[in-house]
């Protein structure tokens, strides 16, 4: 196993153990105990997704004001925010660790511009 590989293992394995990782899983646990709601959140999750990663929207926010509307009636649980904050949260770091590997790495990304 090279060297990178073995970073790459105890990354993974820093992010499993960390803080913001831990109360994702907390979260979803405590929402999958209704699958049916557990159910809706995917969909929501999945939309959102799908939305992000779509190049024919032509007015992102009119759409994403749509999906939250559609989705309005499992946002008023408390489990599916805290859920949502949390994968965010997990989001949002891992993120941020792609970004330190690419600011610390001759690889460009001005195309993305």
């Amino acid at each position: 196993m090279s060297r990178v590989d073995e970073l790459a293992s105890e990354l993974a394995m820093a992010i499993v153990e960390s803080e913001e990782y831990k109360n994702f899983i907390q979260c979803k646990e405590e929402i999958s105990k209704n699958p049916q709601l557990f159910q809706a959140v995917n969909e929501l999750r999945r939309h959102n997704f799908e939305l992000q990663n779509s190049e024919e929207v032509k007015d992102m926010y009119d759409e994403v004001v749509k999906i939250f509307d559609k989705y309005a009636y499992i946002r008023t649980n408390t489990s599916v925010n805290r859920f949502l904050r949390a994968e965010l949260s997990v989001c949002r770091m891992v993120q941020d660790i792609q970004r330190t590997l690419i600011e610390n790495m001759d690889f460009e990304v001005d195309f993305l511009e």
